[in-house]
């Protein structure tokens, strides 16, 4: 690892310590009891050129 990568990840490591507290962020609203996990869907239509480029990146490895 270069230097600067190193005095930049050392720096993190001393300034955020150990354990971080757990944040509590206030509700919009109130959540249910038992989570039912079901979301939304919004069906779009996608041009069909978009739609392969949007399939290549998202199988295209970093």
């Amino acid at each position: 690892m270069e230097a600067g990568r190193r005095r930049q990840l050392d720096y993190w490591r001393e300034t955020l310590g150990g354990e971080q507290p757990v944040l509590e962020l206030p509700f919009d609203h109130q959540r249910p009891a038992v989570p039912t996990h079901r979301g939304a869907r919004l069906n779009i239509a996608l041009p069909a050129p978009l739609l392969g480029e949007l399939k290549a990146l998202a199988q295209r490895k970093v």
